[in-house]
């Protein structure tokens, strides 16, 4: 902020009338040229009276003295004794910044004044204040070049007066010391005229006048000052009458003749202004968003086994087909685990074909002992040995047939594994990545890993817009609201999208500080576009849609708060840096009304706004076709009264 304010500084030197309108609009601090001009004056003033001769400045000064004034020689003598170095310095500064202070502080009461004179309520006496230091910025230069000058200077022997080397006393006038006229001429100078010229682009800027009446108002003070001090001279050193009258009638004259000026221009001269036709149109309400293109229907292939790739039988663009074979691993190791499961299945089968035999012995022997049994031709403990070996048969050829069971089980896993070996197109359409080559291994992935990404198969068909929506924006969309996509390689070709769907949960984004929804959008032809999927674009989705309103430029409307309790209105102070904050509650109320231009007179219309656009504000009541609304500039018209003489800005367009 200080380096801007530094180059604001400097700019109203170099260019000031761009300078002044960058002062009105972004308000810098007016502390860097007040530091800058009392700076100068001060760094000036001490280094003149470190080189000066002061022994032949106090001579200098006593022979004014006795010259200019009836001082006797006791007096002087008296003078003499008390005039030191420390003490005509610190006289002179004081006195350099005091007037200087002073004069601002005039110069603003008077330029606040006339502004409410031209009904320029827009600033205050701070402001007027603030301004009075930025056109004072050429009494920096002049006091470099006094410096200079001293530098330069050989015996050191410059008097005060002679600091100056632009005043009009030296190149014009040149009246003698002794002279009753040698101060105010001496006082005429070129950076006062710089000054004042300064003065009239400022107001020229900042109070919106032509620049005649800026220069007049500039000028009057300075005429009003050097004026009455040439009539004080004519009085104290009794000139001849006829120079008087001739004097006064000069000066009757030209307060005449400012006084007609004044009167005929009027209080303010009609502003120009830009004019704008209420029309109806079209109005679409829209939000914008930020995303990328991304296929409707795509498939990555991961593998779910790892394996060296021993074929890639496609290339990143080819057409593939559903259940085509886009690559296979090598097999061998999957083929042998599944031989080896095989070999397992087939023993546990021979397995139960022994035990089915097995049994079919055991139960012929323990049906002949059940029946010796029951003859009592055998005892029990033989009849309870045949019984348990039966039972215990039958419970082997169970277990053989579930380890048959897992065998095939482990089987079918292999033969799984080894059909994941080939890779197949899940869907028609076109290989838009193939990430992996012939000799490279496929990592499957796992519960914290991703596996490798192999190829991506996409639909061309069909192509979405994903974005992201602010979630302040989010409770304006529905599924189906028609959007305008704009791809970033195709910055002026819209293309026709549909809302197909709206997440239902909000998250955050890394390129967002807020919350986000992620809509997707349909499109629905892409034309003769050469749109791709990655693409960055920007959604304009249409939230309600008007036809046949009455619409004005957006810029026209006038916002003003309207608070009707004015016990509402709070006021604090803050001793420590002398600021009053006030602040409005929030029972405030906010009315808009726009100007329309009426007779050459602006006339100030409530309205009642309804949706709006970039470009476009809807009004529902208010206006009617055809009226002539006030649209800029937003200066003016943000300082506009109602019946204020206007007039419409002419256009250069042929």
């Amino acid at each position: 902020m200080l380096i801007k304010s530094v180059q604001m500084s400097i700019g109203v030197l170099t260019d000031p009338a761009a300078t002044f309108d960058r002062l009105k609009t972004e308000k810098h601090n007016a502390i860097v040229p007040f530091a800058l001009v009392f700076a100068s004056i001060v760094t000036m003033f001490l280094y003149y009276f470190a080189n000066v001769d002061f022994a032949w400045l106090k001579s200098s000064m006593l022979d004014q003295m006795a010259v200019a004034s009836e001082i006797g020689e006791d007096e002087l003598t008296v003078i003499d004794e008390n005039m030191t170095a420390s003490s005509v310095l610190w006289s002179t500064m004081a006195a350099a910044l005091i007037a200087t202070l002073l004069l601002n502080a005039i110069l603003a009461w008077y330029l606040n004044i006339t502004a409410k004179w031209l009904a320029k309520d827009a600033y205050g006496y701070r402001d007027w204040f603030a301004f009075g230091w930025w056109f004072s910025m050429p009494v920096v230069v002049s006091s470099m070049l006094s410096t200079l000058l001293v530098l330069f200077s050989k015996d050191g022997r410059i008097a005060l007066e002679g600091l100056s080397v632009t005043n009009l006393n030296d190149l014009v006038f040149g009246v003698d010391a002794t002279n009753a006229w040698f101060i105010l001429a001496n006082s005429q100078d070129l950076f006062t005229l710089w000054s004042v010229m300064l003065i009239a682009i400022g107001l020229k800027s900042w109070l919106g006048i032509n620049l005649k009446q800026a220069a007049m108002i500039a000028v009057a003070p300075t005429a009003v000052i050097f004026g009455g001090w040439a009539l004080a001279i004519i009085s104290f050193n009794q000139l001849r009458v006829f120079m008087r009258k001739k004097l006064f009638i000069a000066t009757a004259i030209i307060a005449l003749i400012l006084l007609a000026y004044f009167k005929s221009q009027g209080s303010i001269e009609a502003v120009q202004v830009d004019i704008a036709s209420a029309e109806t149109q079209e109005i679409k309400s829209s939000i914008l968003a930020s995303g990328t293109l991304i296929y409707k229907h795509q498939v990555q292939l991961r593998s779910e086994v790892i394996g060296q790739v021993s074929e890639v039988l496609i290339e990143e663009g080819d057409v593939v087909a559903r259940d085509q074979v886009l690559m296979r691993l090598e097999p061998r190791t999957f083929a042998a685990d599944v031989e080896q499961h095989s070999a397992f299945v087939r023993i546990q089968t021979i397995a139960i074909e022994r035990q089915q035999k097995q049994l079919e012995n055991i139960a012929s022997q323990w049906q002949r002992n059940s029946n010796l049994f029951e003859r009592k031709m055998i005892g029990r403990d033989a009849y309870e040995l045949i019984d348990n070996q039966h039972a215990l048969a039958k419970i082997d050829l169970r277990s053989r047939e579930e380890a048959l069971q897992q065998a095939q089980a482990t089987l079918d896993k292999a033969l799984e594994r080894l059909e994941k070996t080939v890779f197949r197109s899940p869907i028609d359409g076109v290989a838009t990545s193939v990430d992996i080559k012939v000799g490279e291994t496929a990592i499957s992935g796992t519960t914290n890993i991703v596996g490798s990404n192999l190829i991506t198969v996409a639909d061309p068909s069909s192509i979405l817009v994903e974005v992201e929506v602010d979630e302040a924006d989010i409770a304006n969309l529905r599924i189906g609201q028609k959007a305008d996509i704009f791809a970033v390689a195709f910055p002026d070709q819209a293309l026709i999208g549909e809302v197909l769907s709206i997440a239902t949960s909000a998250k955050r984004s890394e390129r967002r500080q807020g919350l986000s929804f992620t809509v997707k959008v349909l499109l629905e032809d892409t034309g003769a576009i050469d749109i791709r999927p990655g693409m960055s674009c920007r959604a304009e989705i249409f939230t309600n849609v008007k036809g046949n309103t009455i619409a004005v430029p957006i810029e026209a409307i006038v916002y003003t708060e309207v608070d009707d309790d004015p016990s509402n209105v709070e006021t604090q102070e803050h001793d420590e840096a002398g600021v009053i904050t006030v602040s409005l509650s929030d029972s405030s109320d906010v009315k808009t009304h726009v100007f329309i231009m009426l007779d050459g007179n602006a006339v100030q219309r409530e309205v009642e706004l309804g949706i709006s656009n970039d470009q476009l504000q809807e009004i529902i009541a208010g206006l009617a076709v055809g009226d002539q609304v006030i649209t800029g500039p937003s200066r003016t018209l943000g300082q506009l009264e109602d019946g204020s003489p206007v007039e419409q800005i002419e256009s250069n367009d042929p």
